[in-house]
């Protein structure tokens, strides 16, 4: 019988966004792309994360938060 690997919270929060029908973008600089990598990594995670930027220079980061503004009617 094949040991069985724990769940992590990575998993669970996978799991959560599919049984909600939610996807996940990320906007990161500090982190370089952790929270994105992380998931990223969790079995299903295509499913859930839409997409995931790693943004450090101020013109670029309001460029990124233009464009998702646009696209999503969302205010920042």
């Amino acid at each position: 019988m094949p040991a069985q690997v724990p769940e992590t919270h990575h998993d669970r929060t996978v799991a959560y966004l599919k049984e909600h029908s939610l996807v996940v973008v990320t906007a990161e600089s500090c982190t370089a792309g952790l929270i994105a990598s992380r998931l990223a990594g969790t079995a299903g995670a295509g499913s859930v994360l839409e997409s995931a930027f790693v943004v450090y220079d101020p013109k670029a980061k309001k460029r990124c938060r233009a464009s998702s503004t646009r696209r999503s009617n969302a205010t920042t």
